[in-house]
């Protein structure tokens, strides 16, 4: 008899953990396609925001905020112009120096769950560049040509960057991910 309830025990044990690891699962899944929905929609109201006039030069991140587009609403913590989106992650957006047609976003503090799912999130041909812990992978569509030496060794001339390249740059703990756009 205590042989049977030790066995249904650790029977109960093994389903209690199973059931546990299913949950984890399922709800770390949910939290990368929430963060990638997130960005999705940063990036649309950005575009939208410029789509009468595509000039970004001075734009950045308490630009944004002046504009409406990280309502508290929806989860994000605005702090000095410091923005946290509800997935935890930083966000940082601002203009490329010199080219007033491109913008970037920086994505701070990226579990690497996230990471891999949240760095494919563009690659569509207004994307110039994604660097994922300063490891960047650029669209050779906006390569100026020339020169510039090497050849060899690929990878970052292909486009779009494979999900094994762009994976392969995240790491465990805090990750950095910034796209550049241009419109």
């Amino acid at each position: 008899m205590l042989a049977q309830i030790i066995i249904g025990l650790i029977i109960l044990v093994v389903i209690s953990a199973a059931a546990f690891g299913l949950y984890a699962s399922l709800h770390s899944s949910a939290s990368s396609n929430n963060a990638q929905q997130y960005v999705l929609n940063l990036r649309g109201s950005v575009d939208q925001m410029f789509s009468s006039n595509p000039n970004f030069t001075g734009f950045n991140t308490q630009q944004a905020v002046n504009a409406g587009i990280f309502s508290p609403a929806v989860g994000n913590t605005l702090a000095s112009s410091k923005v946290t989106a509800p997935a935890g992650f930083t966000v940082k957006l601002g203009n490329v120096s010199g080219k007033n047609n491109e913008w970037t976003m920086q994505l701070g503090n990226v579990g690497q769950g996230q990471c891999g799912t949240l760095a494919g999130s563009f690659t569509d041909s207004n994307t110039v560049s994604i660097a994922v812990n300063g490891t960047t992978t650029s669209n050779p569509a906006y390569s100026s040509g020339g020169g510039g030496g090497g050849g060899g060794g690929g990878g970052s001339s292909t486009w779009p960057p494979s999900t094994a390249t762009l994976i392969g740059s995240c790491q465990a703990g805090s990750n950095t991910i910034t796209w550049t756009f241009a419109n």
